[in-house]
């Protein structure tokens, strides 16, 4: 009996290595099993136009998300410069709280009125200021790249004159022949208190009464003649296409000149 008993132990061993043998063995079964479906997986080449798109949605995707973080950081601030208000007011005894409120809600209406201002004044200057364009109408001339930089160009442009101390009269020219990639997304541009133009514009404005500013023209420009019309050519030339603008201007018998930014500017080596 004892020594029936004795090796079961060595029985329970056994036992236990072929189990883990046979765990071993089906593990690797498996592995062997997959290797072959991942060997066999198929795989697709994008096209050069597919992968363009796709990391134009990534990019498109990261934008979205830099931008909910700016507004989450900018809500925290706002957040915060409120809780600071609380603050500081609870501090001031009755009559410094009031008069902080009066000071704070005059300065919001002095802010109110500068801006009804403005916006007169660039209202004023678009039916009877210098006359400024911008001609659209190289669209054909850039890439994707260029027109992505135009259309960010033209929104600083706009941001620009409506906050000026001496707005223009600005024009959109060339609409029609202008691609929509180089017009700002979302339509904003419908929203400037600008002239959209859909002709060219030399259709538009008589070409002797035009001055095209190039940086290629000969004559510095002087001073500003309310009765000429300033074109300034939408085309970002990345690759420098050198005296486009001059071309068309000779071309159309109207006048050039640049701008005096060597007297005017700081040179950056």
């Amino acid at each position: 009996a004892d020594a029936a008993a004795a090796p079961q132990p060595l029985d329970a061993a056994a036992s236990a290595d072929a189990e883990s043998s046979a765990a071993s063995d089906d593990g690797n079964s498996g592995s062997s099993s997959a290797a072959p479906a991942a060997a066999g997986a198929t795989f697709v080449r994008l096209s050069k136009a597919e992968k363009k798109a796709a990391k134009k949605e990534r990019a498109h995707a990261s934008r979205l998300k830099q931008r909910e973080r700016e507004r989450e950081a900018q809500r925290k601030k706002v957040e915060a410069r409120r809780a600071a208000r609380a603050a500081a007011l609870a501090a001031l005894t009755p009559a410094e709280r009031e008069a902080q409120i009066a000071a704070e809600r005059a300065e919001r209406d002095a802010g109110y009125e500068a801006t009804v201002a403005q916006s007169a004044a660039v209202e004023a200057a678009l039916e009877g200021g210098l006359r400024v364009v911008l001609d659209l109408s190289y669209g054909a001339h850039m890439s994707a790249r260029e027109h992505n930089s135009l259309q960010r160009q033209l929104s600083r442009c706009w941001g620009a004159n409506r906050r000026a101390a001496a707005p223009v009269s600005l024009h959109l020219a060339g609409l029609a022949q202008c691609p929509a990639a180089c017009l700002p997304p979302g339509g904003d541009h419908l929203r400037w208190k600008v002239h959209r133009l859909d002709e060219r514009v030399e259709e538009r404005f008589p070409p002797a009464s035009l001055t095209f500013l190039t940086p290629d023209a000969p004559d510095v420009l002087g001073a500003l003649d309310p009765a000429r019309v300033y074109v300034i050519g939408g085309l970002v030339d990345r690759s420098v296409q050198k005296a486009a603008s001059l071309a068309r201007a000779r071309g159309l018998g109207a006048a050039t000149a640049r701008l005096p930014l060597e007297a005017h500017s700081a040179i950056v080596d």
